[in-house]
């Protein structure tokens, strides 16, 4: 039996060694494990509120371009105003998707004259905004608003309307940080 000790390398009372190289290993390859989770939660939390900004940008503009192509506005009148502070909301539809030209021109010399206010009013907050009007051979009719150069990300909302009996786009421009 002593033989068989002895083969072993263990003798009767001694115990298992703990080897130095093996406990350095093992905390290397947690701490690459845990630096692994760690940023892959942060990228995955990133592209969570990526997507969520962007859903919201979406839903503001989809709803500001189907009140400003589907009704005149309240008061119906407002395109008699010389600033948006006594209008409500803004529209320059005479009958659905069909655009009043005078109240097109009235909104974007708005977007000029009084941008911050006109934009609050259409819904855009802190983002920038800018409307054009282009026509079928994509010629820009009207343009105002501003879209910031210094934004990264910009959607394009398009809207097919009737402009002085011809088809035309009514196009929303939203320009925003990441």
């Amino acid at each position: 039996m002593f033989e068989l000790k002895k083969r072993s390398g263990l003798c009767a009372g001694e115990r298992g060694q703990f080897f130095f190289p093996d406990i350095i290993m093992a905390v290397v390859i947690f701490l690459a494990a845990l630096m692994f989770f760690f940023i892959a939660s942060d990228f995955i939390f990133r592209q969570v509120e990526l997507s969520s900004s962007t859903n919201e940008i979406n839903e503001l503009s989809y709803q500001a371009m189907s009140v400003l192509v589907s009704t005149p506005g309240y008061p119906q009148n407002w395109s008699k105003y010389t600033t948006s502070a006594d209008v409500n909301s803004f529209g320059i539809a005479s009958s659905k998707n069909v655009v009043d030209s005078y109240k097109l021109g009235r909104l974007l010399a708005l977007l000029s004259t009084d941008y911050s206010a006109t934009k609050q009013k259409l819904g855009f907050g802190y983002y920038d905004f800018s409307l054009e009007l282009v026509d079928l051979n994509g010629s820009t009719v009207f343009s105002g608003g501003q879209v910031s150069s210094g934004y990264t990300k910009k959607l394009v909302f398009d809207r097919l309307v009737s402009y002085q009996g011809t088809e035309a786009i009514l196009r929303g421009i939203v320009s925003y940080a990441n």
